[in-house]
């Protein structure tokens, strides 16, 4: 039953992978150390908000590029409890 049942995921997974388009990759940003999650941030001209896993937290602009300016700088505190 187990056997069976693997065997028809894996045949559904692969017939549904031959159907997705192909992916293109393309550098979005750039600089970060860790970088953890991008999320949106603002309306209008979109800009995100980069995590990264040292504590601190990034304006990223539309159009990618390097880390902007620190929203969020979390170090010594995420430092404090690590110890």
């Amino acid at each position: 039953m187990i056997r069976t049942a693997i065997s028809l995921a894996a045949l559904v997974v692969g017939t549904a992978a031959a159907e997705l388009p192909a992916v293109k990759y393309e550098r979005f940003a750039s600089g970060f150390d860790s970088p953890l999650e991008m999320v949106p941030y603002g309306k209008g001209a979109q800009a995100f908000l980069v995590v990264d896993q040292s504590g601190v937290v990034n304006f990223l602009g539309e159009k990618g590029g390097e880390p902007g300016a620190v929203f969020l700088d979390l170090r010594e505190r995420a430092l404090r409890q690590v110890e």
